[in-house]
């Protein structure tokens, strides 16, 4: 274990990592421009795909702006073959090879929807990724691991079920993820609604970990020591926690027990400053309430809740009109 930390620390030093935050200086409005500009383009010839996306842009991470828009806004996330594959993991729970040959068998099927329908799964959005960025001669890899969201790998064991990307720009490695970009799935209409956000795109990795976990450690690119337990056993966070900068700490688990009357303090890493109004507690989806904030400075904010009564009760932190974060919390006498 220490050969291994001391060769991630290496590896990590050497190539440097970093988020969105490196290029504040640079407009993106171009990248983007082009890449909505070229919407009807097909996927048939990505070579040329490619080349129209980034030949007249000058900078790197422009040309893999402008190539991560058109993917996220492009491609249609594929529930119905989500849904598929998970039936088909269920199936073969305990025949891994069977399972692997399932996989390999839908390897055409899946190309030629891609292709044909711009529908596809995450590894279909990673694929373009890699592929797009890499004809544009930038350093691009395919990273597979787990996500996190508020219907998937909430309980320990967890399973591998995600594929994103690492893009190198400037001799930095940043994250990204395509798929988590072009949308969100809505439990209420059992749908994947497209909607695009840039928040995945060059990631802060220390909120990426909060719901990207790789096999390969060293593609967390970050100092902060978390293991797969931790990072499943952690709290839901929510595309908008992105934008405001917003890390749960503490509680540091989704499940929380607290005693009835008895407070509990949240803590949560941000560089931002909000007011007492800015921040709003949602028990279930009705009960409403407004925490006096304890701390909101030094890059922390925090405040203390009573539960009176005893049960179980879905926690949501909102800022503003944003969902950030969710907890369950156990009330006990």
């Amino acid at each position: 274990m220490r050969i291994y930390l001391l060769t991630l620390f290496s590896f990590l030093s050497q190539l440097g990592f970093g988020q969105i935050s490196d290029f504040k200086e640079v407009d993106f409005q171009k990248a983007d421009s082009i890449a909505y500009s070229h919407d009807k383009e097909d996927l048939k010839n990505l070579p040329i795909l490619s080349y129209k996306l980034t030949s007249e842009l000058d900078r790197d991470v422009e040309k893999f702006r402008s190539i991560f828009t058109w993917v996220s806004t492009n491609i249609i996330y594929d529930h119905d073959m989500y849904k598929k594959i998970q039936a088909k993991e269920r199936k073969y729970v305990d025949d891994s090879l069977a399972l692997n040959n399932w996989k390999k068998s839908m390897v055409p099927i899946a190309f030629e929807k891609l292709e044909k329908q711009r529908k596809t799964t995450c590894g279909g959005y990673a694929y373009l990724i890699n592929e797009l960025a890499k004809m544009a001669d930038l350093e691009c890899e395919l990273i597979i691991g787990y996500s996190k969201t508020p219907v998937s790998n909430t309980e320990f064991p967890a399973r591998v079920n995600h594929t994103w990307n690492a893009v190198k720009l400037n001799g930095k490695w940043y994250l990204c993820d395509a798929t988590f970009a072009s949308g969100y799935y809505d439990p209420n209409i059992y749908e994947y609604v497209p909607e695009y956000n840039e928040y995945y795109f060059l990631s802060d990795p220390d909120l990426f970990i909060m719901n990207h976990y790789p096999l390969d450690h060293k593609w967390l690119l970050t100092d902060t020591k978390t293991s797969l337990e931790q990072f499943i056993l952690a709290p839901v966070i929510y595309k908008e926690a992105y934008k405001h900068d917003f890390k749960p700490s503490q509680p540091s688990t989704l499940k929380v027990k607290m005693q009835k009357g008895i407070s509990r303090r949240f803590s949560f890493i941000t560089d931002k400053a909000f007011k007492d109004e800015d921040i709003t507690l949602w028990i279930g989806e009705k009960v409403k309430r407004k925490p006096a904030l304890i701390s909101n400075g030094e890059g922390r904010l925090e405040f203390d809740i009573t539960f009176n009564s005893k049960g179980t009760y879905d926690l949501h932190v909102q800022v503003s009109e944003d969902y950030v974060a969710s907890y369950v919390v156990k009330v006990k006498k």
